[in-house]
């Protein structure tokens, strides 16, 4: 049972057909969404398509970046070279505020909005590549975890477990 770092771009064309039955499991690649749909259509003309943990990178660094602009407005700071670490950590759960927060998803047009609403002071609901980034009690982000096999030379996703809307994840209870 192999870990994410099995499922890379690499592994298929280094180990060609001995990749054939391994299996594993990881983070999904996307969320089954119009912000994973659209990571998709723009990544995919540059890389030729996601690849395991792309989604989540693009979304910590969207999510610092929004989290950045909402301590600019809390904190009423002149620039960007103010802010501090601190306050993007505690300013970057609220880029999921699942209870009254706008729906933002991905790309430049969203984010437009999202800044926007954030100088207005209006919540916001981040919804990434990778999902929602809702936060746990402790401040790690949800995803959906799938177990995959190599199928003629194919990552197949076999099983999906929710551990985004489940109270609690099913792999951990």
């Amino acid at each position: 049972l192999h870990g994410a770092n099995f499922r890379n771009g690499n592994t298929i064309p280094n180990l060609g057909d001995l990749a054939n039955g391994q299996d594993g499991s990881s983070v999904a690649l996307l969320a089954d969404s119009a912000s994973g749909g659209t990571f998709t259509n723009e990544i995919t003309p540059i890389t030729g398509g996601p690849q395991i943990l792309d989604a989540q990178w693009y979304d910590a660094a969207a999510s610092v970046m929004l989290a950045t602009l909402i301590a600019i407005h809390d904190t009423g700071v002149a620039t960007v070279e103010e802010v501090t670490p601190t306050q993007i950590r505690d300013a970057i759960v609220k880029t999921s505020d699942t209870a009254s927060g706008t729906p933002i998803a991905i790309g430049v047009g969203e984010f437009a909005r999202a800044a926007d609403l954030i100088a207005a002071g209006t919540p916001i609901n981040f919804d990434g590549a990778s999902g929602p980034l809702d936060f746990d009690a402790v401040g790690n982000v949800k995803n959906i975890v799938v177990h995959w096999v190599v199928e003629n030379r194919v990552f197949v996703d076999r099983e999906r477990y929710d551990c985004i809307s489940a109270p609690s994840c099913p792999l951990i209870q």
